[in-house]
């Protein structure tokens, strides 16, 4: 429903209450004109439905090869203002605006290293927590 109030040009990926609105342009002002029109679109749909764009949860993240791209600190689309940031989490993703998953696997590591951690502690070949239970918590866990 959310597509079909958008303008063309801006595609939108929703998971539940979690949406991400994106453009492609070779123009820095293209992406920022088209994603404002997109952005003040979103929010009518969404008054109309009783809903509204946490402004405290919402950013921006510029996806490019370039170092430097001529972008201000913060973004005003509609009556909306969005900080500017350089790494983005959605949906469970670490992405960062070169398109690295360097910050994904490291964060991903940083979270199962914590969950190891404790297995360690509880499980022994000697003594501890019986290997089924290990399992268990290892499936709960570090795989989901």
């Amino acid at each position: 429903d959310i597509e079909s109030v958008l303008p063309e040009g801006v595609s939108v990926v929703q998971y539940a209450d979690d949406i991400c609105l994106f453009v492609t342009s070779r123009v820095w002002e293209n992406c920022i004109e088209l994603l404002s029109d997109g952005v003040t679109a979103l929010t009518n749909h969404l008054t109309t439905l009783g809903l509204s764009i946490s402004e405290s949860k919402s950013v921006v993240c510029p996806f490019t090869r370039n170092r430097r791209p001529p972008l201000p600190m913060t973004f005003e689309m509609g009556d909306a203002k969005f900080q500017l940031v350089e790494k983005v989490k959605f949906l469970g993703l670490h992405m960062t605006k070169s398109m690295s998953w360097n910050n994904h696997i490291n964060e991903t590591q940083k979270k199962c290293e914590h969950h190891v951690n404790i297995m360690r502690a509880f499980s022994n070949a000697n003594w501890g927590a019986d290997p089924s239970t290990s399992i268990l918590y290892y499936k709960a866990t570090i795989r989901s």
